[in-house]
């Protein structure tokens, strides 16, 4: 038997380490949730998800956060997914500042489908 610490290779010859064990405490209190999500905007929906922004507090600074939300039956607000971007408000205001450069070069692409652009502002 190998020991509880030992590292073995697997058959893909990948080193399979043990799954680490903690001792729960049933006394202390659940960790509090960093984020505090004050306020969302619905800005773009499709039929199976909507893209979101949302103003939150993460370690008492505020950032704002671009999501993708899957809708679901049981969840009328949508489930969030992985692909999105969190960013502080000083990054925010920059990508507010380049919106009509950035507008302007969408529109002059030669697409067959149309460009919409929203232009969010946040002001602390």
């Amino acid at each position: 038997m190998f020991h509880a610490n030992a590292r073995q290779m697997s058959a893909f010859n990948f080193p399979m380490v043990p799954f680490p064990f903690y001792h729960s405490n049933f006394h202390q209190k659940p960790a509090e949730n960093p984020f505090k999500v004050l306020k969302t905007f619905d800005i773009f929906e499709l039929p199976k998800h909507t893209i979101k922004v949302q103003i939150v507090l993460f370690k008492e600074q505020p950032n704002v956060s671009v999501s993708k939300f899957f809708k679901s039956s049981s969840n009328p607000v949508g489930v969030p997914t992985g692909k999105g971007i969190f960013m502080p408000v000083d990054a925010w205001r920059s990508l507010c500042e380049s919106m009509d450069t950035i507008s302007k070069e969408l529109n002059s692409i030669n697409i067959t489908s149309s460009v919409a652009c929203m232009k969010l502002n946040f002001k602390q």
